[in-house]
């Protein structure tokens, strides 16, 4: 029988399968009909990477295809995805994606249990367009679907789900399984379906209420209202409405706004955990469970006080049942030729919590939509992006899948690839012998390198806070930039939420960077200061305005250690600093309202605003961005007041750990990189490298 795990004895999480050590490497198919196991692509990709060295696969099923109304559960259609699987590698192991939607005729006979919709126009109910082949398809455009919330939903899917399990788990092919993704939401990524506002979910948020305030008493206070009751209490999550502060929600005056947004992000963690649960109990011989979650880079955006993954510390609270979350990685970026890479999931986090980490990495060769395998005359610069973006999550003691996808742009007139756009008929993103050759030197190197103690090697530490999200009407700025800024100051930089911050390796951190730090509790901002004594402490914006008592500017002035106040200057700032060469620090429109200015005059100004007032400023280990944005030569100033690591000083990438160091160059040329231990590497370069180095020894691996 199968023993499968995650284990923490290598300094990670790490899977063990049977007792072995398994690099979290995996081929994953999609979810459309010509990419599963038994088409033709299918089977050929499947042995292209077994080849490379990649046996665990990973395959998209829905437990509606088996779910009957009147007879029993049907797991033919699940077995055949795995028989296809396994008949073309019988060595596999393999990961599924349970999507656990409804059938289309529960969603019609259950009407109440579905999603209303609400937007500027008022509410309105999901469209029914049918069921589709492929599941997911539109499901951004609000069509007819259960509502998380419902328990209806939960309670019969969850019986289809165990009785699936069940089925599944006593069939050869099902102890080949060594885990269960569970899915639902848009894309299976457990995004709401739009702003739910329901029977189903004003019934979940009555119940979540009463579990909160327990009397009435204690909710008519809290909201500031002396008629509600928990039956009259309004469902507002909607996050377009006006906000109290500026763009920023008081909680003295919006409760009901910020728990109608707590309602839905809790309905989202309590379904997967449910689910979860349901694995557990019903896989005989044990199975891992996880699902898409965790999300944040690239995911903080003016709807995930709805939309986003927003309780990652109540996911970690459960290592019973969560082994593992998975995330892509943020597109926009990561499919970029000359961005710094990010990774979706803080995968820091992942690491202290003990979670495995997997990442969608879903980016085709360059030119895939004219030509199988990628243009030849981009081949360069696709591996160059395919090291960054495969790399970067082994780099940090985490793993991936490879997801064969299909081109999802518009493809030109002039295409000559007839696979492009075609659900049905395709052929493999790297079906290129150069591409694969590529996966397979890059898998080699993982296992030599992932299978030993984890080493981390970043000296700079980014602190994320979802809460924060809670309590912002629109998002104020772009955070990529500050991401982009340190990532080309020449440092390595570690992810993790605030909830963690005391669980991280403190000792080796120089600079630690607080990117949205605006809820701080006194307890939370008195641990900040033990924990980050002596440290570079980089603050943006509304940093600490809110503690346990309410919002109060003088929060900012106690957290930052500057005189702050509000300005109504909204415009670019300048930078004024003699040290500095560049002019003006870039700011997104519209500019964060409320702004902040600082009028200590016992700080060194960094940059002031259109009427002079001061908009960026140091005091000590202290810097304060009332702007919140700043640009590689500002994060390269700090990591080195800070005695941080610079492996260059070029403005490009590098990436670092497991004892390796990936250095990202577009244009090429001579260049030195500084490893840790002091030893200096020369390299000549032609454009579009990503260099891969020994971390000790300077040893080129990948050239």
């Amino acid at each position: 029988m199968k023993k499968v795990e995650i284990r923490k004895d290598l300094n990670t999480a790490s899977l063990y399968i049977d007792g072995e050590m398994r690099i979290p490497v995996l081929y994953g198919l999609s979810d459309f009909p010509g990419a599963k196991s038994n088409t033709a692509q299918g089977q050929r990709n499947i042995k292209n990477f077994a080849e490379c060295g990649i046996k665990l696969v990973h395959c998209d099923v829905c437990l509606h295809h088996g779910w009957r109304k009147s007879t029993p559960f049907d797991i033919a259609p699940i077995l055949a995805e795995l028989i296809g699987v396994l008949e073309t590698e019988p060595d596999a192991q393999i990961l599924i994606r349970l999507h656990v939607n409804p059938p289309y005729w529960w969603l019609r006979d259950n009407h109440e249990e579905t999603c209303v919709y609400r937007g500027h126009q008022g509410d309105w109910e999901g469209l029914d367009n049918g069921e589709q082949i492929r599941l997911i398809q539109d499901d951004g455009w609000e069509h007819l679907r259960a509502s998380f919330a419902s328990e209806k939903w939960k309670k019969e899917a969850g019986e289809k789900l165990a009785e699936c399990c069940k089925l599944l788990s006593q069939t050869e092919q099902g102890k080949r399984v060594f885990g269960v993704q569970i899915a639902n939401g848009i894309y299976g990524e457990w995004h709401h379906f739009g702003t739910d506002c329901g029977p189903a979910m004003k019934k979940y948020f009555r119940k979540m209420l009463e579990e909160k305030y327990k009397t009435e008493d204690a909710l008519k206070k809290a909201w500031k209202d002396e008629n509600v009751t928990f039956e009259t209490a309004e469902f507002h999550p909607e996050n377009f409405q006006q906000a109290a502060f500026g763009d920023l929600r008081d909680p003295e005056t919006e409760m009901r706004m910020l728990d109608s947004e707590y309602c839905m992000q809790q309905s989202t963690i309590d379904a997967i955990l449910h689910f979860a649960k349901i694995v557990k109990e019903n896989w005989e011989g044990g199975v891992l469970t996880g699902a898409f979650y965790c999300y944040y880079g690239g995911a903080i955006w003016n709807g995930a006080p709805v939309m986003g993954h927003l309780m990652e510390d109540v996911a970690y609270a459960h290592p019973e049942l969560i082994d593992f979350v998975c995330s892509p990685f943020p597109y926009l970026k990561n499919r970029e030729t000359d961005s710094v890479p990010l990774q979706r999931g803080l995968l820091e986090s992942n690491r202290l919590n003990g979670v495995l980490h997997l990442t969608e990495m879903d980016k085709e060769p360059l030119g895939t939509e004219y030509r199988v395998g990628g243009l030849p005359e981009k081949h360069r610069e696709s591996v160059a992006m395919l090291r960054r973006n495969v790399l970067q999550p082994i780099l940090s003691g985490m793993g991936l899948w490879y997801y064969d996808h299909r081109i999802v742009t518009k493809i030109p007139e002039e295409s000559k690839n007839i696979y492009a756009e075609n659900l049905y008929i395709k052929h493999g993103w790297w079906e290129n012998p150069k591409m694969l050759s590529e996966i397979k030197k890059m898998q080699k190197i993982t296992v030599k390198y992932g299978s030993k103690k984890y080493q981390p090697a970043a000296d700079v530490l980014f602190v994320c806070d979802t809460k924060a999200s809670f309590y912002c009407r629109n998002f104020n700025f772009e955070e990529y930039d500050i991401f982009d800024a340190f990532g080309r100051s020449g440092g390595v930089a570690d992810y993790v939420y605030l909830s963690d911050l005391n669980k991280a390796e403190m000792d080796r951190y120089r600079v630690v960077v607080f990117l949205n730090s605006y809820l701080l509790t006194t307890e939370k901002r008195a641990e900040i200061e033990r924990l980050t004594k002596g440290k570079q402490r980089v603050w943006l914006y509304a940093s600490g305005l809110y503690t346990e008592k309410g919002l109060a500017i003088e929060n900012i002035e106690k957290t930052v250690g500057m005189q702050v106040e509000r300005s109504e200057t909204y415009d670019f700032a300048q930078i004024v600093h003699p040290l500095l060469k560049s002019e003006r620090l870039a700011c997104h429109k519209p500019f964060p309202n409320p702004n902040f200015i600082i009028v200590d005059k016992n700080v060194e100004t960094i940059a002031v605003n259109a009427n002079g007032e001061c908009a960026a400023a140091r005091k000590g280990d202290d810097w304060y961005f009332a702007y919140p944005t700043l640009n590689s030569e500002i994060a390269r100033w700090i990591l080195k007041e800070g005695g941080a690591h610079l492996y260059c000083q070029t403005g490009e990438p590098v990436l670092a750990g497991a004892g390796l160091v990936l250095f990202h160059s577009v244009s090429g040329g001579k260049r030195e990189i500084v490893l840790k231990n002091g030893k200096k590497v020369k390299l000549s370069l032609k454009e579009h490298s990503a260099v891969l180095l020994d971390a000790k020894t300077g040893k080129v691996l990948l050239k």
